[in-house]
């Protein structure tokens, strides 16, 4: 009998520690919903939609609270929304995940018009260390927000996010340490934020330490796009780090467009703010297109170049 049980407790315990899950969801056809809370470190890979049955108005969730979570979101098809959240307060597991995100990996892709997706990692109490978001958007109208490290902290540092748009009229966001620090020097590793968009009538935002009292240093931030601005308004790119009552240190923002009448801003210590030892640069190629650099300190440097 004590040997049953310790051979039970045994195992309990064990399961308690490896406690890795897999979920793994697959719809096609129209209006489907999909929902994946996890625990733990856990991987969650969600189809819907393919190229042969493409899903439309379909709806994915995935919340996850631990370390070294994986999400993966696929969805083939029109007006779909897709949603990875990890370390996020207010989820399934309430404070037990609120706000914190390590070693974790979010990707989202989706293919067709008119769709929506968010990537959110250590939001509401905003701590997101050694992270990974990716999200790509393949055709027109779609909209992308990643969101590391965002709340009434705003901590992030050692991130990765990359968001690729192809198509027209798309729209897509960065966000890393919303009211805190987004720190990329020393030990904590990089925080870098990297937009690709190509196509006319795009629209791309990077925000790296923004709010009150907030602080971006040593943050790396590129937006790359290639297309003309000629529908009902024009491709534009904006970099601000350290905006809105925070400061910007040692940053880095890079803007790259092809195309004719696109609209290139970068600010780095602005509205009162203090801007010190950043680089911001800007490369426009094409006819009719406006740069606007601005800076606030010491030690900066700007430069802008169109051909």
């Amino acid at each position: 009998m004590r040997n049953l049980l310790a051979l039970a407790l045994a195992f309990g315990l064990a399961g308690a520690v490896s406690a890795q899950n897999s979920a793994t969801t697959t719809q096609n056809g129209s209006g489907n919903n999909s929902d994946i809370e996890q625990s733990g470190q856990n991987e969650a890979l969600v189809t819907q939609g393919t190229v042969a049955n493409s899903a439309t108005n379909a709806i994915s969730t995935v919340e996850q609270a631990g370390v070294g979570n994986g999400a993966t979101v696929t969805q083939t098809g029109d007006g779909n929304n897709a949603e990875v959240l990890q370390g996020t307060d207010g989820g399934v597991y309430g404070t037990a995940s609120a706000g914190t995100s390590s070693t974790n990996e979010a990707t989202i892709e989706q293919s067709a018009i008119g769709n929506t997706a968010s990537v959110q990692q250590g939001v509401d109490v905003g701590d997101a260390t050694g992270s990974v978001a990716t999200l790509r958007q393949l055709d027109d109208g779609n909209y992308g927000d990643i969101i590391q490290g965002a709340g009434s902290v705003g901590s992030a540092s050692g991130l990765e996010a990359v968001l690729e748009q192809s198509g027209a009229g798309n729209e897509g966001f960065i966000r890393q340490a919303q009211n805190g620090t987004a720190n990329g020097d020393g030990a904590g590793g990089t925080v870098e934020a990297t937009i690709n968009q190509s196509g006319s009538d795009n629209y791309g935002v990077i925000l790296q330490g923004f709010g009150s009292g907030a602080v971006s240093n040593g943050s790396r931030a590129v937006i790359d796009q290639s297309g003309d601005g000629n529908g009902p308004r024009p491709v534009e790119a904006r970099i601000m780090q350290g905006s809105y009552g925070g400061s910007s240190t040692d940053d880095y923002g890079y803007v790259l467009q092809e195309g004719d009448g696109n609209i290139g801003r970068v600010y780095q210590g602005i509205d009162g703010a203090i801007s010190s030892d950043s680089i911001a640069e800007i490369f426009q190629y094409s006819d009719g297109n406006t740069a606007t650099i601005t800076q606030e300190g010491s030690s900066n440097t700007a430069s802008t170049t169109q051909q």
